[in-house]
C-alpha cells in the first residue's frame, strides 16, 4: 500500500434509495427502487486532513503511515442534494463511483460486521454532523486548538470520527497513533490540532457499546388484507410513515374517513375506510416521501463485496410506496319483514304461555274441592 492509503485516492457514492420497510405482521411495507449517484469530495488532497494508522508499517516507516482522512459526500443522482458520509471498510480500493445501498447482513469479505455496524451506528447519531462541532469537542471533554480556522476545526472533528469508525469496523488493520511527534501532517501539523483528533477517536470508540438496530425507510398500510360486506364500510386501515403525508388511490372502490368523507392524503398514523358498491377487490396505493436513515450502508453497485463500503451520516429524502388488498363480499342477506315485530311475536307467545299456566290451575283447584 502507498503513504496515503488508496481509498482515498477514489471516492464514490450513491445516495439513497430505500430499503423494504420494517412492519408489523398483517402490514403492507414500503416499496423503493434503490437510486445510484456519485462521489463528491468535499475536500482536495492538498486540503485533506491527516491521521497515522500505526499498524501500517514497514521499513520506510516503521513507527505508522500518514493517511488522509479526506471528507466524503454522496450526490442523489438528478438531484443537487449532498449528504455527508464515512468510509466503513478500511482495507478495500473503490473502483467505480456508483454506489447502491446495502443492509447490514454478513458479507463475503466479513467487513464490518452487523455487531460492528451497530456501534458505528452509536458512533454516527452521536457525532458530526447530528451533533455540531463545539457538541463533540465538549461531548469528548477535549480543548479546541489554538489558531484553527472553523473549517479545519470541522476537518479534525470528521476525521476524529472516520478514524473511530475504522477502529470498529478494520481494527485488525487501523490503529490511531497517539502523536504526530516525527510526522508531518499539514495542514494539522500542530500537536494540539492532532491531539483533538485523537481525544475525539478514544472518546467514540470507548463509548460506543450500545446496541443499535438497522434503520429504515417506512411507508405501511396496516392491516395489508381485509374483506368486508359490499356497501359497507371496511376498516379501518392505518398509515404508518416516518413522516410528511402519504398520498391515497383506490381501484375498485373509495376512500372514506370515519363520517364517510372523502380521504385523498394522510399523515402518520391516519385512518381510511373502503367502500365498495359491487363484490371484487380493491386495491389501495399509498405514496410518500420518506427518509432513508443515518447509518444506512452503502456498496459498489459492481463487485459489492469487493470494493469499499460507505455508511450515510445525515438523512437522505426518497419515495416509498405500500399497498393493501381488500375483498369485498356480497352483502349479507336479512330475514323478510312480515309486518309483525318479532318483539311483539315473543310478548304474544309469552302471555299465551301464562294463560295457559293460569287456567290449568284453576281446573286443578276445582278437581281438590269436588274430591274433598
Amino acid at each position: 500500500m502507498s503513504s496515503i492509503p488508496r481509498w482515498a485516492a477514489a471516492a464514490g457514492a450513491l445516495l439513497a434509495g430505500g430499503a423494504l420497510a420494517l412492519s408489523g405482521a398483517g402490514a403492507a411495507a414500503a416499496e423503493t427502487t434503490p437510486v445510484t449517484g456519485t462521489q463528491v469530495y468535499l475536500d482536495t488532497p492538498q486540503q485533506s486532513v491527516k491521521i497515522i494508522n500505526a499498524k501500517q508499517t514497514d521499513a520506510q516507516h516503521p513507527n505508522g503511515t500518514e493517511a488522509l482522512a479526506r471528507r466524503l459526500g454522496l450526490k442523489v443522482a438528478g438531484s443537487d442534494e449532498t449528504v455527508l458520509a464515512y468510509c466503513i471498510d478500511y482495507k478495500h480500493d473503490i473502483k467505480d463511483p456508483k454506489y447502491v445501498e446495502g443492509s447490514w447482513a454478513p458479507n463475503k469479505n466479513g467487513t464490518p460486521t452487523p455487531a460492528e455496524l451497530s456501534q458505528v451506528q452509536w458512533v454516527l447519531t452521536h457525532s458530526y454532523p447530528v451533533l455540531g462541532v463545539d457538541a463533540v469537542i465538549a461531548a469528548a471533554k477535549a480543548t479546541k486548538p489554538a489558531d484553527t480556522s472553523d473549517e479545519l476545526l470541522t476537518k479534525l472533528v470528521y476525521a476524529g470520527t472516520q478514524s473511530a469508525i475504522w477502529t470498529l469496523t478494520d481494527g485488525d488493520a487501523y490503529q490511531l497513533r497517539d502523536s504526530n511527534d516525527g510526522f508531518n501532517t499539514t495542514p494539522n501539523a500542530a500537536a494540539d490540532q492532532y491531539g483533538l483528533i485523537v481525544a475525539i477517536n478514544d472518546y467514540l470508540v470507548n463509548a460506543s457499546k450500545s446496541p443499535a438496530e438497522e434503520p429504515q425507510p417506512k411507508l405501511v398500510i396496516n392491516p395489508a388484507t381485509l374483506s368486508g360486506e359490499a356497501g359497507k364500510k371496511i376498516g379501518p386501515f392505518t398509515v404508518e410513515s416516518g413522516g410528511g403525508l402519504a398520498t391515497l388511490t383506490a381501484t375498485g372502490g373509495s376512500l372514506v374517513d370515519a363520517d364517510g368523507k372523502p380521504v385523498t392524503e394522510l399523515s402518520n398514523g391516519g385512518k381510511f375506510y373502503v367502500v365498495a358498491d359491487a363484490p371484487g377487490e380493491v386495491t389501495v396505493n399509498a405514496k410518500g416521501s420518506g427518509s432513508v436513515p443515518i447509518g444506512r450502508v452503502f456498496v459498489a453497485k459492481v463487485g459489492p463485496d469487493e470494493f469499499q463500503k460507505l455508511i450515510l451520516a445525515g438523512v437522505a429524502g426518497t419515495e416509498l410506496e405500500a399497498s393493501a388488498k381488500v375483498t369485498v363480499t356480497p352483502p349479507v342477506p336479512h330475514l323478510p319483514v312480515t309486518g309483525v315485530k318479532l318483539t311483539g311475536a315473543i310478548t304474544a307467545g309469552v302471555l299465551l304461555v301464562a294463560g295457559g299456566v293460569a287456567l290449568l290451575m284453576v281446573v286443578r283447584r276445582r278437581r281438590v274441592r269436588f274430591t274433598a
